[in-house]
């Protein structure tokens, strides 16, 4: 067992997440807080910066 845990902010704060990565480097779990932003809808199924 193990993994990281990553624990942010977006929006210069205005919004908080936080992601459990596991030791493949997949996303276990991805937790958003309220008022996280939706996806823009030229970011759906893409990479996309900002």
């Amino acid at each position: 067992m193990g993994g990281l845990n990553v624990d942010g902010t977006v929006n210069g704060g205005e919004a908080r997440f936080s992601a459990g990565i596991d030791n493949d480097f997949t996303v276990g779990s991805l937790g958003l807080g309220e008022g996280f932003p939706e996806m823009k809808e030229a970011c759906k199924g893409q990479i996309c910066g900002s």
